[in-house]
């Protein structure tokens, strides 16, 4: 029989997993076709931003949508995070209170050294790891996006945006792989992430700067 505490946590991944591929599903489906519609006439629609002149709200919700999605997504993939974290917790606290059952060890583990110690070996660190550093980047990320979005290009805002999705979807696997070879394969996740909210973030800069960019 299925343990609560493995069942809540998986359930809860699975959804948020599919959540996020819906957010995936509707902006391959839809591709906002229609998001600039509205657009005056000439205007470029590829490098147009999210707030311009003449623009009323439903227009700006409306182009929105795409960044929109594109932040769903990542919050979906933020919670998926967090249930495989507590997921992880749960089955390994499992296996080590079996492990002493068997070996009729005195010294039972508790859940709190898996937890919060050091009791969950490389796969507890993979998942805590994998929380931390994604809410580490998210006010860098999330900022850098919507300010791109707002100011600059709703479009390439939104390409970038799904890039750096694909780059944190790949973090808990490069992490257990880094754990276990001692190499670099971490940078595999992290150094694009990082290249993608500098491509978001420095031609806002630039233009803040009025520093003439051709993008």
């Amino acid at each position: 029989m299925v343990s609560v505490m493995v069942l809540l946590p998986l359930s809860g991944c699975v959804s948020m997993f599919l959540l996020m591929g819906l957010c995936f599903a509707v902006a391959i489906k839809d591709q906002h076709v229609n998001s600039f519609a509205n657009l005056p006439a000439g205007a470029h629609k590829l490098a147009f931003p999210l707030v311009a002149q003449n623009t009323t709200i439903p227009d700006m919700g409306a182009r929105a949508a795409p960044v929109i999605i594109v932040t769903g997504a990542y919050i979906s993939l933020l919670y998926v995070f967090y249930y495989a974290q507590s997921l992880t917790v749960n089955l390994t606290f499992a296996r080590l209170r079996k492990q002493n059952l068997q070996s009729k060890d005195k010294q039972r583990v508790k859940l709190d050294d898996v937890k919060y110690g050091t009791a969950g070996g490389r796969n507890v660190l993979a998942a805590n790891r994998t929380v931390g550093n994604t809410l580490e980047q998210a006010i860098p990320f999330l900022a850098s996006l919507w300010m791109h979005a707002v100011f600059l290009n709703v479009r390439r805002a939104t390409f970038i945006g799904w890039i750096y999705i694909a780059t944190r979807l790949i973090y808990p696997l490069v992490f257990v792989l880094n754990v276990k070879t001692g190499g670099a394969a971490i940078f595999a996740s992290t150094l694009p992430g990082y290249a993608c909210v500098l491509a978001l973030l420095a031609p806002v800069l630039l233009d803040a700067a009025d520093v003439s960019i051709d993008l």
